[in-house]
């Protein structure tokens, strides 16, 4: 899986509100702007997880992180923090300062250094895991999280050695209550939203519509910035090791109201196929027509060989709406941003151009044609089996390994050998960008408390946010040896049946993580080629201005819009409605609250 706990597993339905609801309006967009800088702090760590990937991914990067220990959200600070009336550090421009960044005490070096906004690699498993936190920090009372899960339920608490060593390691009994990632956001959570009894933790995914979300936070979430910014949170070393982009996500109001979930800003990558580029003598692309020559050469319908594996529904529009042909002609993610003034992705010439090229592939026979019927996992599932020349999905060690939604390497003939593929523009003088993602998959929020419960509750997430390499980790990403995994010829842990039934990562993560790096339990190949590559990526990246600020219209009105627009933008890609209808249906998404979107955000950004 891919190095760290592997965060592809966004459903069509998140993607949505993540590429198209007034563009990543996250639930807890903070209110400040989002920084043009990219950091050199993104580089702590998540294992891998076990070799089975349950979920796919399905949302479309949308910014990239803010400034190594950033001042202040909202403005530079001028001068050094200090301290307010309730505790919290203000800069002398009135911003909540940011936690401060101490990079993760790894327990060894990793192999293959990160750099900027790229995160680092471990070839190797330690042969010693440390023990990231010395003591428990809870009183031996109950923590009730309400979470979802984006895998099977775990085994329960009481036949589950896994979740009871935890408790041990929190001083707490985690009661988590747990719901599937597909009734999370559509029933559990409004239920709770809406009967204002809040667990003593609460997650909320990114773009989570919560209506009133501001007034939802000061009335019934406790604010951190005592706890946080700054300093302070030096307390807790785990999360500080956070990226500050991921603080900036939980800012609103000009307080910290919770801790992020970090993922990686890499979240969907371009991935070919080595070994049928080889057959056909080709390199890889430079340039568009490269890239549909490439196709051509390899398309060969009756032995179900096309150029491009892709999903068609509104939330993807064959590889347009989720951002792959539009980085190709370097347009913004999501938005752009000049002289106040925020242009959305699909009203620009570079969009315009991108579903032309979509049209072009589809009306040559190029696509594989299960798109139409395609989900990720599926869609995956025909890239692996090698029906396709190129796909966009997650960055994940599953897909390099070979490995399907059933956990197994697909045996191929000859072996499949999928790289990723470089950024390239649509010709010589087109610079390609890459969306960046701004590196949160959600936030978890506290009830609010007595300061002396706040800090115990902070203290349980610093467990639960232990890096690669600690004892932390290990048990949360593979359960306990000799029970639930075993270890393999490097040492790596390889987790069996019964740890699948007791693994716990895929439910903390949707918790807390910790901050990202790459790990892959079946060798280093995976890293080696991930890491160097995805800083191309980032030397092209782009971030999504808007990340940092809230909408009120986009939680409530987005989803309808949206799915109008990508309905739409399919048809046109299929052949079924002509390419002069993309500017009726920008017309009609800025009527039915596109522009009013705009404004919320443009108004946001000038009030800070």
């Amino acid at each position: 899986m891919k190095g760290a706990m592997s965060r592809e597993p966004l459903s069509r339905r998140t993607f949505l509100r993540l590429s198209l609801v007034g563009a990543a309006v996250s639930v807890a967009a903070a209110c400040g702007p989002a920084s043009s800088t990219p950091p050199n702090a993104t580089s702590a760590a998540a294992p891998a997880a076990a070799p089975k990937s349950t979920t796919a991914p399905a949302a479309p990067p949308t910014t990239a992180a803010a400034p190594t220990n950033a001042p202040a959200v909202g403005a530079a600070a001028t001068a050094g923090p200090t301290p307010n009336s309730a505790g919290a550090v203000v800069s002398k421009s009135g911003k909540v300062t940011l936690p401060t960044y101490v990079a993760p005490n790894w327990a060894s070096p990793p192999e293959v250094p990160g750099g900027g906004i790229t995160p680092p690699g471990f070839t190797s498993y330690p042969q010693k895991v440390v023990r990231s936190v010395a003591d428990p920090p809870g009183k031996g009372g109950q923590v009730t999280i309400t979470t979802q899960t984006l895998a099977a339920l775990p085994t329960a608490m009481d036949s589950n050695p896994v979740w009871q060593e935890l408790n041990k390691r929190t001083g707490v009994t985690l009661n988590l209550n747990i719901t599937p990632f597909a009734d999370y956001g559509t029933t559990k959570l409004p239920t709770i939203l809406a009967s204002g009894e809040m667990p003593d933790m609460l997650f909320l995914p990114n773009g989570q519509q919560v209506p009133g979300f501001p007034a939802f936070l000061d009335t019934k979430c406790a604010d951190l910035t005592p706890f946080l910014s700054g300093d302070a949170v030096k307390d807790y070393p785990n999360l500080a090791a956070h990226p500050t982009s991921v603080w900036k996500t939980t800012v609103v109001n000009n307080k910290i109201y919770g801790v992020g979930d970090p993922i990686p800003p890499y979240f969907w990558v371009h991935w070919h196929h080595a070994e049928l580029l080889t057959q056909v003598g080709l390199d890889l692309p430079k340039s568009v027509d490269d890239y549909k020559k490439i196709m051509q050469a390899i398309l060969n319908p009756n032995a179900g060989v096309f150029g491009i594996v892709a999903e068609s529904g509104y939330q993807y529009g064959y590889d347009t709406i989720n951002q792959l042909f539009t980085s190709i002609y370097g347009a913004p993610n999501q938005w752009s941003l000049q002289n106040g003034k925020l242009t959305r992705l699909f009203e620009t010439d570079q969009f315009k151009a991108a579903v032309g090229t979509a049209r072009d592939i589809w009306a040559a026979g190029l696509y594989e044609p299960g798109a139409s019927g395609y989900n990720t996992l599926s869609a995956r599932d025909a890239f692996l089996s090698r029906k396709g020349m190129f796909r966009w999905d997650g960055n994940t060690a599953d897909i390099f390994n070979g490995r399907g939604t059933g956990g197994s390497i697909i045996p191929m003939d000859p072996p499949l050998m999928i790289r990723l593929v470089p950024p390239f523009g649509a010709d010589a003088n087109t610079k390609p960008t890459y969306p960046l993602y701004h590196g949160s998959f959600g936030t978890i929020v506290l009830k609010k408390a007595a300061d002396d419960r706040i800090r115990e509750l902070l203290g349980v997430l610093n467990v639960l946010a232990a890096p690669f390499g600690t004892e932390e980790r290990e048990l949360i990403a593979y359960g306990i040896e000799g029970r639930d995994f075993t270890r393999g010829p490097t040492g790596a842990p390889i987790i069996n049946d019964q740890g699948r039934q007791d693994w716990m990562q895929w439910t903390i993560a949707d918790v807390v993580n910790p901050a990202p790096s790459y790990f892959d339990p079946l060798g280093p190949d995976y890293v080696q080629h991930l890491v160097p590559m995805l800083k191309q990526y980032e030397a092209v990246g782009v971030q999504d201005p808007t990340v940092g600020f809230y909408s009120e219209t986009a939680g409530r009105q987005g989803l309808i819009a949206s799915q109008r627009f990508g309905d739409g933008i399919t048809d046109i890609v299929a052949g079924r409605r002509p390419v002069s209808d993309l500017d009726s249906l920008v017309s009609d998404w800025r009527s039915n609250g596109g522009d009013q979107v705009r404004q919320e955000f443009q108004d946001a950004m000038a009030a800070a």
